[in-house]
């Protein structure tokens, strides 16, 4: 995965057909402005944030998306009817040191530039992590990959994002995200290769493992294989719009998800 990383951008549509007569091009055309939301709440505070941006134009640069700093934004509960407000953190971030519940509906409500943007999540229930592990690949040295060993919930589909941060922060290495379903789980020894991810002998990760829901997990997925098709490199969580995936916030000029999920982590060496 590309590490280099940019802001929101809204993609126009690009038709180019070709006949014996002569060649027609279609020109795109600036989207609207939009907020784009990046929304997660959990049973963890410092997994717990909301981002908001302002996406920019096709023939706009790729970095410095404007930060949206004066919003107001709050979750409720609406198993409770408790009310979560977010503290302004800056630089377009909001935070809280509530954490979420298994099994509460949560509504993410937001005003920002002029409008009213929403969302509705269910809070999975936590996922069993036991470990990670890795493999290693074979013809490939010093190159793994690595699986999940965890309890996966029995009869029903479920769906995984996997957050993979550098445990030497001061490496200023970008996060790795993946998604993956159960559909690929292995039922003989209770593990979920994460997709798509080849890590180097002795580095050391501390991966995020979170439940999320269906809508999420095709949204994400969406994302990331748009990513992968940028030559710059993006991820997920900069709202690219690339396949037009179904946001999970609602508002007329808003685009994003929104996730409520529980999380759990763990530190591995690759190899050992």
């Amino acid at each position: 995965m590309k590490n280099k990383s940019i802001l929101p951008l809204i993609f126009g549509l690009f038709l180019l057909t070709v006949s014996c007569e002569k060649e027609i091009i279609l020109h795109p055309e600036n989207s609207e402005e939009k907020v784009v939301v990046e929304a997660m709440f959990t049973d963890n505070p410092f997994a717990t944030s909301v981002t908001l941006t302002k996406s920019k134009g096709i023939y706009e640069g790729i970095t410095g998306h404007p930060k949206i700093t004066d919003a107001q934004v709050k979750i409720i509960d609406e198993t409770t009817q408790d009310e979560i407000v977010f503290a302004n953190a800056g630089n377009g971030k909001y935070t809280t040191f509530t954490t979420g519940i298994t099994g509460h509906q949560y509504k993410l409500v937001i005003q920002a530039e002029g409008q009213e943007i929403t969302g509705m999540q269910t809070m999975l229930a936590p996922v069993n992590l036991q470990r990670f592990v890795s493999t290693p690949i074979e013809n490939q040295t010093d190159k793994y990959t690595v699986k999940a060993i965890f309890d996966d919930v029995p009869n029903q589909n479920d769906y995984y994002l996997f957050i993979i941060n550098y445990a030497d922060q001061s490496a200023n290495v970008e996060p790795r995200f993946e998604v993956a379903s159960d559909l690929l789980y292995n039922t003989a020894d209770h593990s979920l290769t994460i997709p798509d991810e080849i890590f180097d002998y002795n580095q050391q990760w501390i991966i995020s493992m979170f439940h999320i829901g269906r809508k999420n997990y095709d949204y994400l997925k969406i994302n990331l294989r748009a990513m992968k098709g940028l030559v710059n490199g993006a991820h997920p969580f900069y709202g690219i719009s690339l396949g037009n995936p179904q946001n999970t916030v609602q508002g007329d000029q808003a685009m994003g998800y929104f996730l409520a999920s529980p999380v759990a982590l763990s530190p591995i060496t690759i190899g050992n």
